[in-house]
């Protein structure tokens, strides 16, 4: 079967109307083209690919990278992922690695968000067959993503606003206004501390506020 390779573009957020509930999708596209794939994920693997993509590494070896390790220490290389699968909106994958010893192909079955981190971090290519593409293309952004955005009603507007001035909203504005007035000293201390806690949103300001500071 065909097959098409993409790359990730972006991490989104959405929230479901009807149950209040935040979820996020990575978004990949295929290379030289315009049709996306948004694949929904965790907050954890949210921020874990936000953490890959701003090259932020943690102190300590995440899940993904001791994977990586083992894979090494038995010379086992990672060649891609590979999206082979989509069952009610569940996507299935494959690391497809070789023995580098024997030269025996090796395939690893996977959930397509720790798939695509484990391609990230390894700089793998990702590719998806060309019928399931075909398949989910048409419609380029998950539901949740494209209500949200269309929707201009009173209601949607009342739960936009109230959203807007949300506790978690506010403490993460407060966090952001506090950055500029430490010193680069404290950042890097505070660095090491969100990364030790696995907070890689706020790992991203902080590094953004020191990147600004060195130009």
């Amino acid at each position: 079967m065909k097959k098409v390779e993409l790359e990730v573009i972006a991490i989104a957020q959405a929230q479901n109307k009807e149950s209040n509930f935040n979820s996020h999708a990575v978004i990949l596209q295929e290379v030289g083209g315009t049709r996306k794939l948004p694949i929904i994920i965790g907050k954890y693997e949210a921020r874990f690919l936000h953490f890959i993509m701003e090259h932020i590494k943690p102190r300590r070896p995440c899940t993904h990278d001791i994977l990586l390790d083992i894979l090494d220490k038995f010379s086992i290389k990672l060649e891609e992922v590979l999206i082979y699968n989509l069952e009610e909106g569940i996507y299935f994958a494959y690391l497809n690695c070789i023995n580098e010893e024997t030269n025996k192909v090796v395939q690893i079955d996977s959930s397509s968000s720790d798939a695509v981190a484990i391609a990230l971090r390894n700089r793998c290519r990702i590719y998806i067959y060309e019928s399931i593409l075909e398949q989910v293309s048409s419609d380029m952004t998950p539901p949740s993503f494209a209500d949200e955005e269309q929707d201009n009603s009173p209601s949607a507007k009342s739960k936009k606003k109230s959203r807007s001035k949300s506790p978690i909203a506010s403490i993460d504005d407060e966090f952001k206004n506090t950055l500029s007035s430490l010193s680069s000293s404290n950042l890097e201390s505070l660095l090491e501390q969100v990364i030790e806690k696995e907070d890689y949103q706020k790992a991203i300001w902080i590094r953004d506020e020191l990147k600004k500071r060195k130009q």
